[in-house]
Order: C-alpha cells, then sequence, then structure tokens
C-alpha cells in the first residue's frame, strides 16, 4: 500500500497505550512506531527526523499539549490527539492548530485505522506529487536550456547565411561590372 515504511510518533508517558498503539500500527501500516514519553524528548526526536503521523497524549504532564501542538503542527506535522474526554474550547482549538481530529479514551481503534489510513495515504500522495514536480522541473529546466542553446545554434546560422549573401551579392556586382566593362 505505501512505498516506504511509515514512520509514526506516539508522544505518551503511557506505555500501555503506546504498546496497544504500536501492535494496532506496526501491524496495520507496516509502520516503524516510535515513542517520545515527553514533550521535550518529541522535540529532540523530531529534531533528528521526521515523521508521517504524530499522536499525542493530551496527559502529558511536562507540557502544555496545545502549545506543543501548535508549535509542532505549525511545520504541517499531520497530528491526532488523544483526550481523556471532550471538552469543546480544547477540541477546536486542537483542530485551529491543524490537528486531524481528537480521539476520546477509550480509543476507538477502528477510527484511529481509518484515521492514520487517510492521512499515510495523503502523504504518500504528496511525497508522489513532489516527486513528479521535481521531475517536471528539471525536465523544464532541460527543455529551456535546450532552447536557449539552439536559438544561440539558429542565431549562429541566420548570421553565416547573411555573411554568406552578403558575399555572394558583393561577387555577384563585382561581375556584372566585370561584365559591363
Amino acid at each position: 500500500m505505501h512505498s516506504h515504511e511509515p514512520a509514526i510518533l506516539v508522544i505518551t508517558d503511557d506505555v500501555e497505550l503506546f504498546a496497544d498503539i504500536g501492535d494496532a500500527l506496526g501491524e496495520s501500516y507496516q509502520a516503524e512506531v516510535r515513542r517520545a514519553s515527553s514533550a521535550r524528548e518529541a522535540q529532540r526526536v523530531t529534531s533528528e527526523r521526521t515523521f508521517d503521523l504524530t499522536i499525542v497524549d493530551g496527559r502529558l504532564a511536562d507540557s502544555d499539549v496545545l502549545e506543543f501542538m501548535r508549535e509542532h503542527t505549525g511545520a504541517g506535522q499531520p497530528t491526532l490527539l488523544i483526550e481523556d474526554r471532550l471538552v469543546a474550547e480544547r477540541v477546536l482549538g486542537a483542530l485551529r492548530i491543524g490537528v486531524i481530529d481528537v480521539l476520546v479514551r477509550p480509543v476507538d481503534w477502528i477510527r484511529l485505522d481509518e484515521l492514520v489510513g487517510i492521512t499515510l495515504s495523503a502523504g504518500e500522495q504528496a511525497r508522489r506529487d513532489q516527486i513528479r514536480q521535481k521531475r517536471l522541473r528539471s525536465i523544464s529546466s532541460r527543455v529551456l536550456r535546450d532552447r536557449r542553446e539552439l536559438r544561440q545554434r539558429i542565431d549562429l546560422l541566420c548570421k553565416d547565411l547573411v555573411a554568406a549573401y552578403r558575399r555572394l551579392a558583393e561577387k555577384v556586382v563585382a561581375n556584372e561590372e566585370r561584365v559591363a566593362r
């Protein structure tokens, strides 16, 4: 389904939650599921590499989760939030900063699987689009370079033709003068 092994970061200090998510996603998507047990650790881990998806536990003790996610999702990082309960203000705040969705404990594993599938597919499509755009830029650059080179050759050919025509005209005029004498 995916051309590369997806990388998923789960930010939680809940070992059981991480194990359940790791089992579910590792199996379903052959994903590399990595854990960061705090916001600080997550910042270090995300500075070392990028992830296709981040799942954040709303119970993080060392950080204001929404503030952390505002910084984290600001770079366009697909993120899901897991909360103990739905609080409208918090859910709206999360959605405003770009969180894909908010799941409530106990986690609906079918919904999580759907969201992960959609997110990973969208990321895969974005990667294919980037590769296609890079190829198109490369082809466009080559076409422009070849076009410039062709234009230079045509200009040189035209100059040679003008010079040859001028020499021919001079010979014709000189020949007519010789014949006229």
